[in-house]
């Protein structure tokens, strides 16, 4: 089973380095990468990925502690213990 993650971060650098790091383990995949809360949040919508990785403070009106919030309201079910 491969563990999916979302990456949501202002810096475009950030992104790219973690997608290179992930994409060169097994078993992990990045399924899409965010430049803002709001953009990030559509994504795992869709996604539903395992992991999400955020930026604690971002533009707009979602920073990573508010994406976090936000997500864990409208998928429940993808909680962790």
């Amino acid at each position: 089973m491969s563990v999916t993650i979302v990456v949501v971060d202002d810096d475009p650098e950030f992104r790219m380095m973690v997608r290179h790091l992930v994409g060169s383990l097994p078993g992990l995949t990045v399924v899409g990468d965010a430049i803002d809360g709001e953009t990030g949040l559509a994504l795992v919508l869709r996604e539903q990925p395992t992991l999400l990785i955020a930026d604690i403070v971002m533009p707009g009106a979602f920073d990573g502690i508010g994406l976090t919030r936000r997500v864990r309201q409208l998928l429940p079910a993808r909680r962790s213990s």
